[in-house]
């Protein structure tokens, strides 16, 4: 059996390693970042402050996900946050299933991208 040589070949999933140097672990989970960015701002720069191993978005992480300029602010307020700290978000009604969640998804927080539903489990310790 030979393989498939039609369209490029793209990886089925991303593998990402959390490395916790110690035996504790320590997240933050927010979310509905859509608006009142001065807050979005306030609450990223406290989470950054506490140094999380990492972060769960709930979703609606933009007002409208297919609107680049909302994504381009929303990466502003988190880019030290996202320096230090993988964010994994939850697809919210907000992001409309836009292409735009999906591309930024596999390339800022490592997700997998399976069609329009992904899922992501997490498993600690040992």
């Amino acid at each position: 059996m030979g393989r498939s040589t039609v369209g490029p070949v793209r990886p089925v999933f991303t593998v990402f390693v959390l490395i916790v140097p110690s035996p504790s672990l320590t997240f933050v989970v927010f979310g509905d970042t859509r608006t009142q960015h001065e807050r979005h701002r306030a609450v990223v720069e406290r989470v950054a402050a506490n140094e999380p191993d990492f972060v769960l978005h709930t979703g609606d992480l933009v007002a409208d996900g297919t609107k680049r300029a909302q994504w381009d602010l929303f990466f502003a307020i988190e880019r030290d946050l996202l320096a230090h700290a993988p964010l994994f978000p939850v697809l919210g009604n907000h992001e409309q299933q836009a292409a735009l969640y999906f591309d930024f998804s596999a390339v800022h927080f490592h997700l997998p991208q399976a069609g329009k539903r992904s899922c992501l489990s997490c498993r600690c310790g040992q």
